[in-house]
């Protein structure tokens, strides 16, 4: 851009100092006028020779260029007076273009010397050489190309939560050993065949060789304990089978009980000898 500024700035310049001189010193035209000078055609006309020919003879007459070769020689005999006008014509006529020559480059007049000085200086000074534009600035490398961000790291995975201990299953109670059959050896009439838990619902069942006739026997012969604490509750006669005795209790577990020898049946026949052992509801 400041290359720019400048060669506008000189080309201004130039133009000023141009129109300035104009005005100053106006141009005017000179003519030259050669006069008293003879014209060529006379010169040479038909008389011109070849350059050949010119060659030989300033090699035979070295001083003929000069002038003094046409001019007769002073020890010369007075009879060849007529060769002598004979060869002065040529001499006259080599003497014209010398005589031109002169003339030729004579000084010109004073006039045409000022004039032309005028001229000169009248000439528009020269316009300054136009700046040289300046080099276009070598174009920046491109940028290298950034580094690739880095990858976030991963996130680090959350730890998994322990897992809850799993509640282990309570063990069942153990299935107590097969009670022994503590009810048989009875010495009356009545046979005692079982004594346990009742399968269809939760209580103790004694199981007779016969039938009984209600329940109040048991009632009053049979005793009932858990922990060394008696145990309250209503014998019932089974509706299906008049031989079993039911006594229903509210929990599972070891019930200890107690057959008096007084327990009958229908007919009348006793167990005849008490009996005691432990039972498992379930």
């Amino acid at each position: 851009m400041k290359g720019w500024k400048i060669l506008v700035a000189a080309i201004v310049v130039g133009v000023g100092t141009y129109f300035g001189l104009e005005l100053l010193l106006p141009h005017h035209e000179v003519e030259v006028k050669l006069s008293g000078l003879v014209p060529s055609e006379k010169v040479f006309g038909s008389s011109e020779k070849a350059p050949e020919q010119l060659a030989a003879a300033d090699a035979a007459t070295p001083g003929a260029t000069d002038g003094t070769a046409g001019a007769p020689a002073e020890a010369a005999p007075s009879t060849d007076d007529a060769m002598a006008d004979s060869t002065a014509t040529p001499a006259t006529g080599t003497s014209a273009p010398a005589d031109t020559a002169d003339a030729s480059s004579a000084e010109p007049p004073a006039d045409a010397t000022a004039a032309a000085a005028s001229t000169d200086s009248a000439a528009p000074a020269a316009a300054p050489e136009p700046a040289a534009e300046p080099e276009p600035a070598p174009e920046p490398e491109p940028a290298a190309a950034p580094a690739p961000e880095p990858a976030p790291a991963a996130a680090a995975p959350k730890p998994m939560p322990k897992p809850k201990p799993v509640a282990k299953p309570k063990p069942a109670p153990k299935k107590p050993a097969a009670p022994k059959v503590w009810w048989t050896g009875a010495s009356g009439g009545l046979d005692v065949v079982y004594v346990g838990s009742a399968s269809f619902e939760r209580a103790i069942a004694i199981l007779a060789g016969s039938a009984f006739a209600s329940a109040d026997s048991a009632q009053q012969s049979v005793h009932i304990s858990s922990g060394g604490k008696a145990v309250f509750g209503t014998w019932k006669l089974n509706d299906k089978n008049p031989r079993m005795l039911l006594f229903p209790v509210k929990s599972l577990g070891n019930y200890t009980v107690k057959i008096d020898g007084t327990l009958r049946d229908a007919q009348g026949k006793t167990v005849g000898s008490s009996m005691q052992g432990v039972v498992y509801v379930q």
